[in-house]
C-alpha cells in the first residue's frame, strides 16, 4: 500500500524537484528517486541546498544533526549528482521529506535495474577499512542495528533492546558471529545478553567510523536486523542477505508501515 501523494490542480502534475537532507540513507533514496526518473527519461530537478549549512552532530535534547554529504562511497559526489537535474528549479515543484517520498525512494530502490547501480564493497575490504581482526572476508555474520544517539531527539518510534536480544537467541542457532552496530554506547545489561548468545561478537560505533564502510557492513551481513532508520532500511533493500526490517517502522503512519511490510509476504513470528 503506497502512500498517496498530495492532491491539487496542475500543480501537483508539474516534475519533481527531488530535496536532498539528511544522513547517508535519506540521501540513497533521493538518489534512488532522481535515477529512477533518469532511467525512462522522465523530467526531475534536484534541489542540494541543504548542504550549504555547516554539518553539526547533536547530542541528546540538541535537536537535529546536520549531515554533510556522504554519497561519494557509491561514486556518486555532489556534482555527479546536481548534474542528473534535467529541469530547471521553477520548472517543478519540491519533493520534500515525507511518508511520499519515503515511499517513491524505496521503490525506485527495490528496482533490479537500480540496485546494480550502488556498488558493494567486498567483505574483506570492508573489514580491513572498520580495523575487524575477529572475522575472514568469507564469516558469515548477523548485523544488528540499534539506532540510537541523536536519533533519539526525533525517532516516533524505536525498537526496545528487548527485542533485538529475543530475536538474537534465534538467529545464533543459525549463525554463531554477530555485530552490533549503535551510534551510542549500548545499554551494558542488553549487550551482555546480546554478547552471550553468540560465539563472536563484536561491537561497532556507528559515529566512530566512516559512515560508508559501516553501511557496506550492513549490507553485507548474513542476517540484518535493522533499526527504524532511513539508514538501516537502505543497507536492507541494498543487502543480498536477509532484511528483517521492523514491523513498525513510524508511529502514526500506518501507510508506511504497510507499504513497507508488504514488500514481503513473510514475518518473523514469536512462538513463545
Amino acid at each position: 500500500m503506497r502512500p498517496r501523494a498530495g492532491s491539487g490542480g496542475k500543480k501537483s502534475q508539474a516534475p519533481p524537484i527531488v530535496s536532498f537532507t539528511g544522513g547517508i540513507g535519506a540521501q540513497i533514496l533521493s538518489l534512488a528517486i532522481v535515477l529512477e526518473h533518469n532511467k525512462s527519461s522522465r523530467p526531475i530537478g534536484v534541489d542540494l541546498s541543504y548542504f550549504e549549512q555547516e554539518p553539526r552532530q547533536a547530542s541528546l535534547g540538541e535537536g537535529v544533526s546536520i549531515w554533510p554529504w556522504g554519497l561519494d562511497f557509491l561514486g556518486f559526489p555532489i556534482e555527479r549528482v546536481s548534474a542528473l537535474s534535467n529541469i530547471q528549479r521553477n520548472e517543478g515543484l519540491l519533493l520534500s521529506d515525507s511518508p511520499q517520498k519515503l515511499a517513491m525512494g524505496v521503490s525506485a530502490l527495490v528496482d533490479p535495474g537500480l540496485k546494480g547501480i550502488f556498488p558493494r564493497k567486498e567483505p574483506e575490504l570492508n573489514f580491513s577499512a572498520l580495523n575487524i581482526s575477529d572475522l575472514r572476508g568469507k564469516d558469515r555474520y548477523v548485523a544488528l542495528h540499534l539506532r540510537r544517539g541523536d536519533y533519539l531527539n526525533v525517532a516516533s518510534h524505536l525498537v526496545p533492546d528487548q527485542a533485538y536480544a529475543a530475536l538474537a537467541a534465534r538467529l545464533s542457532n543459525v549463525i554463531p558471529n554477530a555485530i552490533l552496530i549503535s551510534d551510542s554506547t549500548p545499554d551494558v545489561k542488553s549487550e551482555m545478553i546480546l554478547r552471550g548468545q553468540f560465539e563472536k561478537f563484536l561491537v561497532i560505533g556507528g559515529l566512530k567510523h566512516n559512515p560508508g564502510e559501516v553501511h557496506h557492513l550492513l549490507r553485507n551481513a548474513a542476517i540484518h536486523v535493522g533499526s527504524n532508520g532511513q539508514f538501516s532500511l537502505t543497507a536492507g533493500l541494498l543487502s543480498e542477505g536477509l532484511y528483517l526490517a521492523p514491523k513498525r517502522f513510524v508511529t502514526g503512519e500506518d501507510d508506511i508501515n504497510l507499504f513497507i511490510s508488504s514488500l514481503s509476504e513473510f514475518s518473523a513470528v514469536k512462538t513463545h
